[in-house]
């Protein structure tokens, strides 16, 4: 885990909760870990938002929290936001 925190650290735009963030996701599994690391080793020039896309289309954390009931209150609050500021 600490390779991958002094990559995490190392990327261009990093920032703490983006290292606290992807950490959490990589300790999921040693599988999400090491395509984590393969993936910031084969594209050293990736940005947090290129990491964090990689993590939710490729390793599927957006359907994780899908299903966990987070996106549907991501959802809502879009929602309600929405209507607030219409």
């Amino acid at each position: 885990m600490e390779e991958l925190k002094k990559m995490l650290i190392n990327v261009s735009d990093s920032y703490y909760d983006f290292v606290v963030g992807i950490l959490d996701e990589a300790k999921k599994s040693e599988s999400r870990k090491k395509a984590l690391t393969g993936y910031i080793n084969n594209h050293p020039k990736a940005t947090t938002s290129d990491i964090v896309k990689y993590l939710t289309d490729e390793l599927g954390l957006y359907e994780e929290n899908r299903n966990s009931g987070a996106y549907t209150a991501t959802k809502e609050k879009a929602a309600l936001d929405a209507k607030t500021t219409a």
